[in-house]
């Protein structure tokens, strides 16, 4: 019965019948995406937005034409042709979805589509630990002076010199595993 309630509908939907309500196209997962990724570039319209779920449903990245996308996005991206992206596109989904980098995907040399993490995307728990993470990796280098000045010339001289150290305990490390193996 409920076999025959669809076709009916669907049958009811292709005649023009108005009560019958026709789904909006669903959001494809972004493994569905990969082998037509440089077709559906190519195909994207000027003004096209194609919202891509992950494998759990979850918003996770947008396909976006590039007159969408927001100018200041635009500026640190990474340019490569679709066919590319289609080859690495594990990689690519992983930059985009944790480090946020934004890829500009051409067809023929032209920018045809920008490939980013979903802007109402957030990251579950594990994303917060990675950028704690990476803040207090940020937080234990000092920052260095630049070159050709007396203070980088000294930030050189202290790095040269904590390079030595280290690898003279490492050497000292060596010869001692050595000779206790002997003994």
């Amino acid at each position: 019965m409920a076999a025959t309630g669809l076709a009916n509908k669907r049958r009811m939907a292709r005649r023009g019948v108005s009560n019958v309500a026709v789904q909006p196209p669903p959001i494809p997962r972004s493994e569905d995406l990969r082998p037509e990724l440089t077709k559906i570039v190519a195909q994207l319209a000027p003004d096209g937005v194609i919202d891509i779920r992950s494998g759990r449903g979850k918003l996770t990245y947008q396909l976006a034409a590039p007159s969408v996308a927001l100018p200041d996005e635009l500026q640190p991206v990474i340019r490569l042709s679709a066919n590319a992206a289609r080859a690495e596109w594990s990689d690519a989904r992983a930059y985009a979805r944790i480090a946020g980098v934004v890829f500009v995907l051409q067809v023929d040399g032209v920018d045809r589509a920008v490939f980013r993490r979903h802007p109402d995307y957030v990251p579950g728990k594990l994303g917060e630990m990675v950028e704690r993470h990476r803040r207090q990796l940020a937080d234990q280098h000092e920052t260095v002076a630049p070159a050709g000045t007396a203070e980088g010339e000294a930030d050189l001289l202290r790095a040269v010199r904590l390079l030595e150290e280290r690898v003279a305990r490492l050497e000292a490390s060596r010869l001692e595993n050595r000779t206790t193996k002997r003994g």
